[in-house]
């Protein structure tokens, strides 16, 4: 089984690369688009395959989640075969192709959470969080 597994993540490996295999973006008006993708693409024979490709904020450093790949066809037990980077670290490699080739613009930066932060902080109360506004701009 491993040599089969090795031979379909090769093969979508060079066929992204190549061009020959597209990945689309599950939820393109995803809010969490800015760090976090899941992509899909389909086969010939109508198998789906999916990954996550996705960047948590730890402390204030985004770091490249490691997720699994998965591949669904309904001939599979339970119609899915979940691969992760335990079991044949180029699941990684072809994370990495995919958002070369198809999530350029993926790249979550701080002040993404900062505006986010900021609207919960708002959202708490709009007026205590007016009046401290006011109260750091020496305003009173």
């Amino acid at each position: 089984m491993k040599s089969q597994i090795e031979s379909i993540l090769k093969n979508l490996i060079d066929s992204t690369k190549n061009g020959s295999l597209q990945w689309t973006e599950h939820d393109p008006k995803s809010k969490a688009r800015g760090y976090k993708r899941k992509m899909v693409a389909k086969g010939s024979d109508d198998t789906i395959f999916h990954t996550c490709i996705e960047y948590r904020l730890v402390g204030e450093t985004w770091q490249l989640q490691e997720n699994g790949f998965f591949i669904e066809n309904p001939d599979l037990p339970d119609g899915c075969y979940l691969i992760s980077k335990y079991q044949n670290p180029m699941v990684v490699e072809l994370r990495d192709c995919i958002r070369t080739h198809f999530c350029t613009d993926l790249n979550p930066t701080i002040e993404t959470i900062e505006e986010l932060l900021e609207g919960i902080s708002k959202g708490i109360s709009i007026s205590t969080f007016r009046e401290n506004k006011l109260n750091d701009l020496g305003i009173d």
